[in-house]
């Protein structure tokens, strides 16, 4: 094994009994595709991660959260099994650097890509499944998970706020929020949309965003504020 993977190995706080697991899951298939020799790609280690990660997901919410109906626990189930969520924790134990990418896609800065950083953790989380058994994949992500989210349940904001503030309004208002594009401005190149948000015709908060779905979505935001300090 590469200096680089040992190096991996003690950020990580996990040696591998089976260092080819570990290699397999950094493989992206690019660089199989290169090289000389018979290798594994992380393709197979990522199926069997994605499923890992939901198990180990599903049953940290519901203890995390004994009271949530079965319609909450499955919307911070998939805000936490998300591709960008997936990427923040590969980011967040520089996983990047140790992709095996082909020469053209490290090139492309395929090592920064989202989905190749997010296929790469999934793998990873095989890879120790597999190696170290259930309980030690199962505190590994959890560990990170809590590393990087206080509230498991506010990604919901950050992923979806247009979502979630229409359903605070609908359940507390009984009717959801509308969005009024109030200006754009800007060359065709470089715009600056304006929004407001309205509430049974009432302006409860603006935004504004390079795109229209941007400004929403910092309207969104704000009105959830808003909201929340009301009622509080």
């Amino acid at each position: 094994m590469s200096i680089s993977f040992k190096v991996l190995e003690d950020n990580l706080k996990c040696k591998f009994n089976q260092p080819t697991l570990l290699r397999e899951a950094l493989t992206h298939r690019s660089y199989k595709f290169e090289s000389k020799e018979p290798l594994n790609d992380n393709q197979r280690l990522e199926f069997l991660g994605d499923a890992v990660i939901e198990l180990i997901v599903s049953r940290y919410l519901f203890d995390r959260y004994p009271d949530a109906p079965e319609g909450d626990l499955t919307k911070y189930r998939a805000a936490l099994v998300k591709e960008s969520a997936l990427f923040e924790c590969a980011k967040s134990i520089k996983l990047g650097k140790y992709l095996l990418l082909g020469k053209s896609e490290l090139k492309s800065q395929g090592n920064e890509r989202p989905s190749n950083l997010s296929d790469a953790y999934e793998a990873l989380m095989a890879a120790i499944y597999l190696d170290q058994g259930y309980e030690t994949a199962q505190s590994f992500h959890i560990n990170i998970l809590e590393k990087l989210w206080d509230e498991p349940a506010d990604l919901l904001l950050v992923q979806n706020p247009k979502g979630t503030l229409q359903e605070l309004t609908q359940k507390n208002h009984g009717s959801p929020p509308k969005y009024i594009t109030i200006s754009k401005t800007g060359p065709e190149h470089d715009p600056l949309y304006k929004v407001e948000c309205i509430l049974n015709k009432e302006l409860i908060s603006k935004g504004q965003g390079k795109t229209l779905k941007a400004a929403q979505e910092n309207a969104a935001r704000k009105a959830i504020h808003c909201l929340k300090e009301e009622k509080s």
